[in-house]
This record gives structure tokens, C-alpha cells and sequence, in this order.
């Protein structure tokens, strides 16, 4: 009986058999029973997962549906397709269904921030694999900025209202999202760790008193930032030229960083706000105290008129 398992269990490809029943001889001269085949799960008996990631936007929750086309089909809105991804058989690979695949695909657009995917190819089961095979786009749905047409006599009108218009623009929303990341404040051991990140949390909250959401701005989360760096990337090294290529990294529009040292027997605090876009930096500001907790309102009191800036470069760029 068990060598019928074991020739059963080669015959599929299984690894092993577990015993499920097993009946000795009694009215027979046979032993009778079942087994069930068991596979055992490796990292080669999931797909090869091939990515080729053109942009990165922060991720999305698992809450948000992610739109799928087919080859066929035409998104009915605009985008711009931000990676790609590839899901194939590594030749011993056994976790590869249709719903593998698509949960594959959406799981890996949703980590880029994508809004959907259009797949490209599917290859069926077949003689030579038994997995399905194939790959699909990851697309990024596009804001449209609205347009609106003026008569020559309203045209008229808003060139005498030039400087009203231009106060107004200035307090404009953004058309769309505009991303801002604050990094971890920096100190090397000048202060503690848990400190290093409550300031960090202290610009970020400044940062989204001055930017709300509902002005279009986004305050990036810890989290956000820590899941869309690189996995060789590290922060502390980082400043100058290098913080405008975390942001970019990314994709914030904005980035800022702390860094702490001393001064004497003060506890000095510099912050940069960079565009990363152009790479300038856009504002910064200093301060000194005697201790973290004068420090905190320091910041408090300097970063409003930091973040502000970011509002007056967007009004500028309108």
C-alpha cells in the first residue's frame, strides 16, 4: 500500500504522502487506506516576478480598487504607464493559477502607486508549462487641469482686475496632488533616537497645518517614505545634492530634512526645503537653544514660513 502512494505521489510530482487512514487485514488479506500528496512550498514554487519600474508614486491601501484591462480594451481616462511587470515559470514553480497572476499584478501595482493595469500578454497552460504566464502595464491615471473660455468682454474685465487676479493666485489650489516628504531628522548620536524621529514628526505636523489635504497637498508618512527608498538607500548619509535624490526617489515634489548638532553648549537645528524637480533649495532655517524642549518651539515658530514657500512656488508656476 504505502509503495502505491509513493509511485501515486512520483507519478504528480508530489514530495511527500501523509496518512490519513489506514485499515490492518480483517475480513481481507489486504491493507486498505488513504494518503494525501503533499508538495512542499520552496521559493522556486512561486512565479519569477520581473518588474521594470519607470516611476514610483506612494503606495496605495488595499482598500482602493485597482482597474483592470485587458489587451483590447482603452482606459477612458488619460495616463501614463509608470512600470511593468512580468510573471512567469521558473520550471519548478506549482503557485501559479490565473488568480496568482492577478493578485501578483495588483499587489505589485498598488506598491508603486498605480491605478490600475492593462495586461499585455496571458499564456494559458500548456505541454511545455503548467503555470499561466504573462504580463501587464502599471497605469497611472493623469489629473486633468480644467480649462474654462472667457468672452472678449470678460477677458476686458479680468485684465482690469490683473492685481486682485494676482492675489488669488497666490492662494490658488494646486491642480493636482502635490507630494511633500520631510526625511528623518539627522543628529549622529548628538541626540537620542526616539528624538530624532519626534522632531522629525513635529516638522511633519507643521508641514500639514500649512499644507492641507484639501488644498491638494500631501504630508508623505513615514511609511510611505520607508517603503518607496531604495533598499541600499540611507538617509543619515545623505545631504545636500543627495536629499533632492531621495525625494526624487520617491517621487515627492518637496523634500525637507533636519539635521541637529551643537554649538558651544547650544543644540543647533538647520532645515532645507527642496524642489526636486530643479533640485533648489527653496528655504531653510536655523536655530539654537538650551535644550530639546526649546528647540521644539523654535521649530513651532520657523517652519509655517518654510512650508509656506512651497505656496508661493506653486501660485508662481500656475
Amino acid at each position: 500500500m504505502t509503495n502505491g502512494f509513493a509511485k501515486a505521489c512520483r507519478i504528480i510530482g508530489g514530495d511527500a504522502v501523509m496518512i490519513t487512514e489506514m485499515q490492518e487485514p480483517d475480513f481481507t488479506s489486504c491493507y486498505r487506506g488513504s494518503a494525501n500528496i503533499i508538495k512542499f512550498v520552496t521559493d522556486e514554487s512561486y512565479a519569477k516576478i520581473s518588474r521594470n519600474i519607470i516611476k514610483k508614486y506612494p503606495p496605495i491601501p488595499d482598500s482602493q480598487a485597482v482597474k483592470t484591462y485587458s489587451k483590447s480594451e482603452k482606459p477612458n481616462r488619460e495616463f501614463q504607464v509608470i512600470g511593468s511587470i512580468e510573471f512567469d515559470d521558473t520550471g519548478k514553480t506549482f503557485i501559479c493559477d490565473s488568480t496568482d497572476m492577478m493578485e501578483t499584478f495588483t499587489k505589485e501595482c498598488r506598491k508603486i502607486g498605480g491605478d490600475a493595469i492593462q495586461i499585455k500578454n496571458i499564456k494559458k497552460p500548456n505541454n511545455y508549462s503548467t503555470c499561466y504566464r504573462g504580463s501587464a502595464d502599471i497605469l497611472k491615471f493623469i489629473e486633468k487641469k480644467t480649462v474654462s473660455t472667457v468672452s472678449e468682454s470678460q477677458e476686458k474685465t479680468e485684465i482690469k482686475k490683473a492685481p486682485a487676479a494676482e492675489n488669488q493666485n497666490k492662494k490658488a489650489t494646486p491642480s493636482h496632488t502635490i507630494y511633500v516628504a520631510v526625511l528623518e531628522t539627522v543628529s549622529h548620536s548628538v541626540i537620542k533616537q526616539n528624538e530624532n524621529l519626534y522632531l522629525t514628526d513635529v516638522l511633519r505636523e507643521v508641514a500639514r497645518r500649512v499644507l492641507p489635504t484639501k488644498a491638494n497637498y500631501l504630508i508623505m508618512t513615514r511609511e510611505n517614505i520607508l517603503a518607496m527608498l531604495p533598499p541600499d538607500k540611507s538617509i543619515e548619509e545623505c545631504e545636500g545634492g543627495c536629499i533632492v535624490e531621495t525625494g526624487r526617489n520617491i517621487s515627492a515634489d518637496y523634500v525637507a530634512q533636519a539635521r541637529i548638532n551643537t554649538y558651544g553648549s547650544k543644540i543647533t537645528i538647520g532645515v532645507e526645503l527642496y524642489h526636486t524637480a530643479t533640485g533648489n533649495l527653496i528655504s531653510s532655517f536655523n536655530a539654537k537653544s538650551d535644550d530639546l524642549d526649546n528647540l521644539e518651539k523654535e521649530i513651532r515658530e520657523k517652519a509655517p514660513d518654510m512650508f509656506s514657500e512651497i505656496k508661493v512656488l506653486e501660485a508662481t508656476e500656475k
